[in-house]
């Protein structure tokens, strides 16, 4: 044997008993947590600058429209309204969530192990069940994508750090969570014909930084565009190896290879998510469990999605639904694809411009089942 493949080895030795120990301090159990209401979460892109193209009868049933043009590609032509900063239906002035009590992320006067590497913003390594996520999506320039947009950056993340102590319930602590648009699918091809827009690395590391200094997680959501979504992730891989930076897919907006995203709706096939779970487990050493959120409103956006799978407890698959509508309509759409991976947690968009009849008050949101373990405002 070399001593290149010697010094190979036992790095490769480290980082698997590495894993080994920080697993062991990720096992004990969150009361309250329900190993048979599988819950994950996806989510997908909608806003109000997609005008529908489905009648009031197809929108009961998809809860979704489908987008004429790129939401970027019409913000930079002009096309769209200044969005005024504005909050969330009952999200007013800051408010501080408490710190976590010792032994709130474990059973009842026991706490996990205390690794001595880098964990979550709020501490601890696991993220499910440990935490409830509840979160702002958006983009850093433009407020027509999102609520993360409308107003500063730190007052848009003042007001989530309100809206997330909604949530919070005895035994169960909240993490506010960014939901940063780092790659936007466009309708034009752009310089390199893929079909898409990233952020540049200076405004994502600026939105590293500020959520390091909220303890707030970060997910880095990406649309693809033509691009796959491996290709996307490791473009901001310099993030993702970061302990409190996790990653979204959006489908609706991975387009097949002539495709144009906004006029034909994407999707991504299950073998491609658990190549980007391999991916963020690789990313994974000492550091705590990675998010990685998959975004849905139809069943055919994930293809084969009952062969999800991550490699083990280091990435936390999350499937979050997108569906736009009533409050009725919400539910049903929920339940409907929740149901459809009962080990898979599954989490809840609130959209504040676009849903109808009144956004879901917290209490209406934590009794579904199973119950949403993130909770994302757009």
């Amino acid at each position: 044997m070399s001593a290149g493949t010697a010094a190979a080895g036992a790095d490769s030795g480290r980082a698997t008993a590495s894993k080994a120990v920080r697993r062991q301090a990720m096992t004990v159990k969150l009361p309250g947590w329900h190993d048979g209401g599988g819950e994950r979460r996806v989510r997908s892109f909608a806003s109000e600058l997609h005008p529908p193209l489905i009648t009031a009868g197809d929108l009961a049933a998809v809860m979704h429209p489908l987008p004429l043009v790129s939401a970027l590609a019409l913000a930079l032509a002009g096309a769209l309204p200044a969005a005024a900063a504005a909050q969330a239906p009952g999200i007013g002035a800051p408010t501080e969530i408490p710190p976590q009590e010792e032994g709130a992320a474990g059973a009842p006067g026991l706490s996990p192990p205390r690794p001595a590497g880098p964990t979550l913003p709020r501490g601890g390594m696991r993220l499910l069940p440990d935490f409830r996520l509840v979160s702002f999506y958006g983009h850093a320039v433009t407020p027509t994508l999102g609520i993360l947009g409308r107003g500063t950056p730190d007052g848009s993340v003042a007001r989530l750090r309100t809206a997330a102590a909604r949530f919070a319930r005895p035994g169960r602590p909240v993490l506010p969570t960014i939901e940063l648009l780092a790659s936007v699918a466009t309708r034009s091809p752009g310089g390199d014909g893929r079909h898409r827009k990233r952020l540049d690395a200076f405004t994502v590391g600026q939105w590293v930084q500020r959520a390091r200094r909220t303890k707030s997680y970060l997910v880095l959501e990406v649309q693809g565009g033509r691009d796959d979504f491996l290709t996307e992730a490791k473009a901001f891989e310099q993030f993702l190896r970061q302990p409190g930076v996790g990653l979204g897919l959006d489908p609706e907006w991975r387009v097949r290879p002539r495709g144009v995203p906004g006029r034909d709706r994407g999707s991504v096939g299950a073998a491609e998510v658990n190549g980007v779970a391999r991916y963020l487990d690789g990313l994974v050493a000492t550091g705590p469990q990675k998010l990685l959120l998959v975004h849905r409103f139809t069943v055919a956006m994930v293809r084969d999605d009952r062969r999800l799978r991550t490699p083990d407890d280091d990435v936390a698959l999350l499937v979050n639904v997108d569906a736009i509508g009533t409050p009725a309509a919400k539910r049903r759409t929920y339940r409907r694809l929740a149901r459809r991976l009962p080990g898979i947690p599954h989490g809840l968009m609130l959209f504040d411009r676009l849903d109808r009849g009144g956004l879901l008050a917290p209490d209406s949101v934590l009794a579904l089942r199973p119950a949403p373990q993130l909770v994302a405002y757009q």
